[in-house]
């Protein structure tokens, strides 16, 4: 039931395209004193950004996160961080730490290509977490691009039997590729990041394949740092008010969102009929897909107005749609439902010893179904909370007059 956030990958086009135009009229832009100094200051707070974002990741367990922003805090400090201490080393330190054209030009074409091995992989296989392998695996790429003098030969070595493929095309392209990975690994958090990652590293990638300066340097971290916060804040959302077995939104979404709704709305209520001894029968991990099942269902006819309310309990909101409409729109996605074929796959001992690994004629094919009431606001209904309560009572009436269909509310 995943799909990409178009709106996400938006958001974040249109940051490029501000950050790629406003570069490219830098020299006009920066005459202005007052911009001067207001990016001046502005410059300063950048690391602070990615210390707010490697904060937060680590506090919603996102490894992945935590390292990119690490690594990012450094490159983006390099500039002040070398106005203090040059003074008291009284040394040269290496090309990366002197926010020069050569190594930040290493640093950022080379690092995407060890960060998408470090997105890529889970943070945990079974018991086994992952966090030492990447940290060691993040450091590695972090020295090896920015201290080794010879690492952009080497990589453009490798590169050499792709005559059609320049280094920069190539960091590109890694960057791009967290871009399709949900599509691969399916993971909810993972289309979340997924954008926000890709968008971080080209923001990375792009001062060195146009000209270097300190302007756009700054600028692109700071669109960077602006993504990374908005992607943790869609985390926090949807830790919030994501059903994490479902997808749908959850009780605390739909409760909020009741509290916002005019008078113009209908409001439905359903539930999976006998599903207390259909899980009683063939066990709960059943009862989870047949939830599943049924969620997704009601998110294709729905959208984003299909809610769990809780339970094997579905709360619907059509917004200007009349009741018996409403009711007609429910009974369609009930037929969807009862026309689906499940079936109740053999457990994992018996599926190896007959040799079969899918759904096959083995496997017992049941029928769902769920029964809804539908409710609109009227003199007895003032507040949405009373019309779900009319929608529910319609439910327990569709429930008691055969189940499997959809009652409509008798109260005004």
């Amino acid at each position: 039931m995943q799909k990409y956030d178009i709106r996400q990958y938006s958001i974040y086009i249109i940051l490029i395209s501000i950050n790629l135009i406003i570069s490219f009229y830098s020299s006009v832009i920066l005459k202005n004193v007052i911009i001067l100094s207001v990016y001046r200051k502005i410059s300063l707070f950048i690391p602070f950004l990615f210390i707010i974002s490697a904060f937060l990741a680590y506090r919603t367990a996102e490894t992945r996160i935590v390292l990119l922003n690490l690594v990012i805090l450094i490159i983006s400090s390099a500039g002040p961080l070398v106005n203090v201490l040059l003074p008291l080393l009284g040394r040269e330190l290496p090309e990366i730490f002197k926010t020069s054209p050569k190594g930040f030009y290493n640093i950022s074409l080379l690092f995407p290509f060890a960060y998408v091995l470090i997105f890529s992989f889970p943070d945990r296989i079974g018991r086994y977490s992952l966090l030492i392998p990447k940290i060691v695996l993040a450091a590695g790429a972090f020295l090896f691009s920015g201290f080794y003098p010879g690492a952009t030969a080497v990589h453009t070595d490798i590169l050499a039997n792709l005559p059609i493929l320049s280094l920069e095309a190539a960091a590109v392209l890694f960057s791009l590729f967290p871009a399709v990975l949900p599509l691969i690994t399916g993971s909810r958090r993972t289309y979340t990041l997924a954008p926000a990652v890709s968008a971080s590293m080209l923001m990375i990638s792009i001062p060195a394949i146009l000209n270097f300066s300190s302007f756009l340097y700054n600028l692109c971290f700071l669109t960077a740092g602006i993504i990374q916060l908005h992607s943790l804040y869609r985390i926090y959302w949807d830790n919030s008010y994501i059903d994490e077995l479902t997808g749908l939104l959850n009780r605390r979404a739909l409760d909020e969102r009741l509290h916002k709704l005019t008078r113009a709305y209908t409001l439905s209520m359903s539930d999976i009929d006998h599903f207390k001894n259909f899980n009683d029968t063939y066990g709960h991990d059943s009862g989870d897909n047949v939830l599943r099942l049924v969620a997704k269902i009601l998110y294709n006819h729905f959208g984003r107005s299909a809610y769990r309310y809780g339970g094997e309990e579905f709360c619907v909101i059509f917004r200007k749609t009349e009741l018996k409409q409403a009711a007609s729109l429910m009974d369609n996605a009930r037929k969807s439902i009862a026309e689906h074929s499940f079936y109740i796959r053999q457990d994992s001992k018996n599926r190896k010893k007959s040799g079969r690994n899918k759904t096959g004629r083995s496997a017992k094919k049941v029928e769902i179904n769920i029964s809804a009431g539908v409710a609109q606001p009227g003199s007895s209904a003032v507040s949405a909370f009373d019309v779900l309560k009319n929608a529910d009572t319609a439910l327990y009436a569709a429930k008691k007059n055969g189940r499997n269909r959809v009652e409509m509310s008798r109260k005004r």
